[in-house]
Parts: C-alpha cells; structure tokens; sequence
C-alpha cells in the first residue's frame, strides 16, 4: 500500500542492499614515506655550464616538483644533508630544497692549484675588477673591487672551462683574464714563432702599431698594420691617450693606455703591463701569449718590440726595424726597458 501511493505520488523506490565490506571503504591507500635524510655538512658548489644553472627541488628524487629556481653555475651553497633515491644522491641545501648530486660537488675537493705569487690588475686605468664568491663569473660578486695597478697575494687557482681564477682565500676569487702572476714557477723556456711584420717603408715611425700587429696576428688575427694604423686614435701631444704625429711620415710615439681599446678589439682582452718587472713577461709568454715592449734602439728615443721568448739568460724579440728576430740577455734587456719605464701592453 505505501509503495504504490508512493509510485502514485511519482516517487521512485530503490531496494537496496547491504553493503559488502569492500564496498563500504575503499581499501586503504598506502603512502611513499619520503626518503630519511643523512645529515652532513659541507659548503658545495654547483659545476654545471657557464651562464646555466641546475633546478633546485621541492623533495629529493628523479620526479620531485620544481620549486621554480635554478642555483647558477659556481655559485656555493650551505649543504645540512642527503638522501639517495633510486641510486642518485640528492643534498639538501635548507627546508624544502633539494639539488642533484650530479651537478653538486664540496667545494673542498674541487682541484684548485697551489699558486703563491702577487696578482696586479692589468685592467683600465681608473677602474677596477670585480672579487667573485667563487671560480666562475656566475658564482655572485662579493661587492669588492680591485683597482688597476694594486696587488694581491693568491693562494690557489683553478681552471674553469678553459679560463684560470685565481684564489684571495675565503670566498674570494678573481679572474685570471685581466691579471699578471709574479713570483711564480714559470716554464724557463718559452719560444713563440711570432711572424716577422717590418714597420719600413710604409710606417717608418710607426713600430709600436707594427710591434702590436705581430702581437694581434700571432692571437689568430689577420689585420695588416696599415688597418690598425688607421685606427690607432690620435692626439696632438698625450702618447698616452693617442699616437702624436704621423706614423707614415713624421711622428713620436703612442703609449700602452691608448693602445688598450685596439687591442681588445683584435684580440679580445689588453693587459697594460707598464711598470711590472720580468716576472709580467714570463707569466704571459707562458700563456702563449707575446708581450709588445717600449725600449730605446736605433737612435730612436722611443723604439716598440715583440718579445716572443725567454729562456736562463736571454730575452727573445721581433724586431720591426731591422726585420730581424734577435735577442738581448736578461741584464741587458731590463737596463733597456727601464729607459721606457717598463711600458708594456699584452692579451
């Protein structure tokens, strides 16, 4: 009687059925607990690619969540601990954040060089070099700079991807790109086979843009010296800001400072070696790389060189004046060099 008045009345009934017990409560979930973490602590360094970085993650682990930062390459981290999954090894740099082992080395053990020498900034009168946190121009700058012309002890180096940095001890580190070395343990032997270029009869006052020619040509740099004296910049009577005069006609001389946009441009780097001793032109020469000196030859007051070597006894030279490649002893050489002040200019 109460179902068809409720069929009347247009209400549905549904018999139902007791429940089996699979049916009243889905069979519980079981939950991945996350890896245990070891503690362990070491200051470590992301090595990774120059201008790249690494995903720090949410949890350790192959498939963790990204928390949407990357640590940049050389850049060191506070590392608390680790954990393995699925045999990599994942550290912990603070709360939820996580890093691959892979790309995550101690900073302790990476190879850095023992190298005590004074490094003097080789870089722009009046300005300065940046002090990074560690071998790498990503690593994050420490707020220092270092002005041309000052020197520093070094303890260490490394080379990063091709390029040397040198160590100031604690997280300071500077890049050998715009430094000379002294006091090191240099080769004692360096020969470079730098090309002859002769200054006559086109530049007859002009060695020191043909000294430097044969410096920018030996870098992998083909200009002809007529190209780099026609940019060589000018000035009526400062040699260090422009040549005085006509180096094809008559004409004085131009010093390093001005010569160190030109050489950048052909090369890529200018070291300004004025008033550094032989020790400058050994840690260049070492790096394969020719220095051009100022000196006084020929009757000339002012006279440019390419010094392409150095052994026990003697300093080896292009000369552009005579079109021979020659040599002086040591002694000789320096008593020469000291006329000009120890005016220097290399890459």
């Amino acid at each position: 009687m109460i179902t068809a008045a409720l069929i009347a009345a247009g209400i549905g009934v549904t018999t139902s059925h007791p429940a089996t017990p699979a049916q009243a409560a889905s069979a519980p979930v079981t939950q991945q607990a996350a890896p245990a973490m070891t503690p362990q602590r070491f200051v470590g360094q992301i090595v990774y690619v120059p201008g790249y970085g690494v995903n720090l993650m949410q949890s350790p682990g192959p498939n963790a969540t990204w928390t949407g930062k990357k640590l940049a390459h050389g850049t060191t981290w506070q590392v608390y601990g680790y954990s393995d999954v699925a045999g990599q090894r994942y550290y912990n740099v603070g709360a939820s954040q996580w890093v691959s082992g892979q790309y995550l080395k101690d900073k302790a053990s990476l190879p850095t060089t023992p190298t005590n020498g004074v490094a003097t900034i080789t870089y722009v009168a009046g300005y300065g070099i940046a002090v990074f946190k560690g071998p790498s121009s990503t690593s994050g700058v420490t707020g220092k700079t270092l002005k041309t012309g000052t020197s520093w002890k070094v303890s260490g180096s490394q080379t990063v991807n091709g390029k040397t940095w040198y160590h100031l001890g604690g997280d300071q580190w500077i890049d050998g790109q715009h430094i000379v070395v002294s006091g090191l343990k240099y080769r004692g032997n360096v020969r470079l086979n730098v090309s002859m270029i002769k200054q006559r009869p086109e530049l007859p006052n002009g060695c020191e843009i043909t000294a430097v020619t044969m410096m920018v040509n030996y870098a992998g740099n083909p200009v002809s010296k007529m190209t780099l004296a026609a940019e060589m910049p000018r000035h009526p009577s400062n040699p260090n800001l422009g040549y005085i005069g006509n180096p094809a006609g008559y004409g004085i001389t131009i010093f390093p400072p001005a010569l160190m946009n030109l050489v950048t441009k052909y090369t890529g780097n200018a070291k300004n070696l004025t008033g550094l001793g032989l020790d400058a032109l050994y840690y260049q020469l070492d790096q394969g790389h020719p220095v051009v000196t100022w000196n006084t030859l020929h009757g000339f007051p002012y006279h440019a060189l390419t010094v392409s070597g150095y052994d026990a006894n003697n300093i080896y030279y292009n000369d552009c004046w005579t079109g021979y490649k020659t040599s002086m002893t040591k002694g000789q050489f320096l008593n020469n060099w000291n006329t000009q002040a120890r005016r220097a200019i290399s890459y």
